[in-house]
């Protein structure tokens, strides 16, 4: 008579199975939440990390021999915080399956699992930019709005509502150069990523790589291409086919953004035996725990692409 597999055993074989279709090698056109283009990735050691947005001293002053030196004043506002959530997932595989070497099935009910907990992260990390327009954010103002209140007093706004463009892509780019920061320094932020749903990836990458001025007869240079290095990514999250994402959204990411993710626990993967369960089943689960937000509108620029 042949006995079950040892738990072991089991879990290698699953693991080897969840590994290769959780973390799979990224694509350089897709706008991942692992992207430390589009994520600032970051570490956490407790439930929920607290942030608060920074008012330097500003622009510095001139000093006149045998003055003192000017003294900057710095202070804090616009808190935000990210409260870790908890995704997780439990497979029950019968031992029948193992014993009776049902393994193509096993695999594919793993296999799925793991994609569906990699797309399940996406989601949520694409969220941020989902709800851009509507949900409020330190400041207590929209990620994306019209107006931002700085903690120097001034005021300023990141949002666009034309449709993906050159001229709006040229709007987008001077807006971001001349965003300010806290203390009201004009920060000319340059430009890195032009994030898109799949709707407005060819469109976008036409725009940004094609070798003279995109759609247009004139024999001028791309300067998208040319000076600027955009990088076009894409992610099926952001798009009409997601609640809450639109198909005419997006989004361009300069240098020193405020997107971050917090991962608190990273992914594992844990068997029970069949010993355990009174269905004489394995049970496989995997879990992670993190979270995903904006603690700063500086450093990047949406449009809803309404007009």
């Amino acid at each position: 008579m042949r006995s079950a597999l040892s738990p072991n055993v089991v879990k290698t074989a699953l693991d080897k199975v969840f590994w290769l279709n959780f973390s799979p090698a990224p694509r350089p056109d897709h706008g991942s939440v692992l992207d430390p283009q589009v994520f600032n990735q970051l570490s956490s050691d407790r439930s929920a990390e607290i942030i608060e947005e920074l008012k330097s001293g500003g622009y510095w002053d001139s000093k006149n021999e045998n003055q003192n030196v000017p003294a900057a004043e710095s202070r804090t506002g616009n808190q935000f915080t990210y409260t870790h959530t908890t995704f997780a997932q439990i497979e029950d595989i019968p031992k029948e399956f193992f014993d009776d070497d049902q393994h193509g099935v096993v695999q594919r009910a793993i296999r799925e699992m793991a994609i569906n907990g990699r797309q399940t992260r996406e989601r949520e990390g694409m969220g941020v930019f989902r709800g851009g327009f509507s949900d409020t954010y330190g400041d207590s103002a929209a990620l994306f709005a019209d107006s931002h209140s700085l903690l120097s007093g001034d005021t300023q706004d990141n949002k666009l509502t034309a449709a993906l463009a050159v001229s709006s892509l040229e709007d987008a780019i001077k807006a971001l150069s001349e965003q300010k920061s806290q203390a009201g320094v004009i920060m000319g932020v340059a430009p890195r990523v032009l994030l898109v749903p799949p709707a407005l990836y060819k469109p976008a990458v036409e725009i940004t790589e094609s070798k003279l001025v995109s759609d247009s007869a004139e024999n001028a240079i791309n300067v998208f291409s040319s000076k600027y290095g955009l990088i076009v990514k894409q992610s099926p999250f952001l798009g009409a086919a997601t609640s809450g994402g639109s198909d005419t959204a997006w989004f361009l990411l300069g240098e020193m953004h405020g997107l971050e993710r917090y991962e608190r626990e990273g992914v594992s993967t844990t068997l029970m035996g069949w010993e355990d369960s009174r269905a004489d089943a394995y049970s496989y689960k995997a879990r992670f725990r993190e979270s995903t937000g904006a603690s700063s509108h500086i450093g990047i620029v949406g449009s809803n692409g309404t007009t």
